[in-house]
């Protein structure tokens, strides 16, 4: 697999379905954006990486007034010398002044060393970035000579579960906004968050099954050749799930509205896929959101080390050693079951549900 991570410099498709004047304009602002960063950072920055949608030359534009525009947000991961640069506060800076240039969010990582990274677990973020990548600045080969191999081998099922929760609180997050109980961050905010769920739903289930792989086009694929012998995947519409993410990532102008009874559906969907990625994942047989969260078994107990989670938490100011996701593993099911119920405990479930999310980040 890493014989997919250098592609031809000659030939940039940020967006694919987008023109050649604006892949030239969107790889020029970039890199001059990446030059930037280093003007900030100097000697302590080792290499700029874009990931994300545009990273993996599968971005998309909106038009705007007959202009192209980006739509999708920029992933930058930066590779340097030490896990603590000084300047970050200046990069946080630059990514504003880029949003406001852009129209779109220009999000920094946490810094990694070149350390870090061969320290890297197999998890979805950084076996997607190691596959589908454009160095800025720096070395084109930087992860192709760090990575290690266990970045490339199969995603583990909890991969599954976590995937499900980030995107299962945008949806939660979603529901609040069209009850007005939550400010709307942006205008695409709730159909966006719709989308990415019910896409998640189906990657999900894909990497529970072994049979994940970051091209779109390729999942498509995979999901049609399981369906007929697994159920789950035709008792979700996983393909459906699938098909509508894509399209909705490639033209977002398209998307129909989505309302409260949009979210209701698709929570519905969602917690059946959780709860059979859980049951199968911890050899329970979970029949319902109530069940799950009263389930008194750590989640990820052999998944996070303790100073991993003791460094978790004190990014939020707290000193504890459990995995700050064990409460949304137990907030996030129920709020999803009242969504889905519409039996009126939403509004308290909703809010723990994301206080715990936050809180997990």
């Amino acid at each position: 697999m890493k014989a997919n991570l250098l592609r031809d410099e000659q030939t940039i498709h940020l967006a694919p379905s987008a023109s050649l004047q604006f892949n030239r304009w969107f790889w020029q602002e970039l890199s001059g954006l990446a030059k930037e960063v280093k003007g900030i950072l100097g000697e302590d920055l080792i290499a700029v990486v874009l990931g994300g949608s545009y990273g993996r030359d599968d971005g998309s534009v909106t038009s705007y007034k007959g202009h192209e525009w980006p739509c999708n947000d920029v992933d930058l991961f930066l590779i340097t010398t030490t896990a603590f640069p000084r300047g970050m506060q200046d990069l946080r800076e630059l990514g504003r002044a880029y949003k406001e240039e852009l129209g779109i969010a220009v999000d920094f990582a946490r810094p990694q060393t070149l350390r870090m990274v061969r320290k890297w677990p197999c998890t979805l973020l950084w076996q997607e970035l190691a596959l589908g990548h454009r160095v800025l600045y720096g070395p084109r080969d930087i992860l192709l000579n760090h990575v290690p191999d266990r970045v490339f081998q199969p995603l583990p099922v909890v991969e599954a579960s976590r995937l499900l929760l980030d995107r299962g609180a945008g949806l939660v997050w979603a529901r609040r906004i069209l009850e007005e109980t939550d400010p709307c961050p942006d205008p695409a905010f709730v159909v966006r968050s719709y989308y990415r769920c019910a896409q998640a739903i189906a990657d999900a289930l894909l990497i529970a099954h072994g049979r994940y792989f970051y091209d779109p086009e390729e999942r498509l694929q995979r999901i049609l050749s399981l369906t007929p012998d697994h159920l789950i995947l035709r008792e979700t519409g996983a393909f459906w799930l699938l098909q509508s993410g894509i399209a909705f990532h490639h033209a977002p102008e398209s998307a129909g509205t989505i309302n409260l009874r949009s979210c209701e559906k698709l929570a519905i969907v969602w917690l059946k896929a959780f709860l059979w990625i859980e049951s199968a994942r911890l050899g329970e047989n979970f029949q319902d959101a109530a069940e799950y969260a009263a389930c008194p078994r750590r989640r990820e107990e052999h998944e996070e080390g303790v100073w991993q989670c003791i460094a978790a938490n004190l990014r939020h100011g707290r000193l504890h050693w459990e995995n700050p996701r064990e409460q949304l593993y137990r907030t996030l099911p129920p709020a999803i079951d009242a969504m889905a119920r519409d039996n009126g405990m939403f509004p308290g479930a909703g809010a723990a549900a994301l206080a715990a999310w936050r809180q997990s980040q």
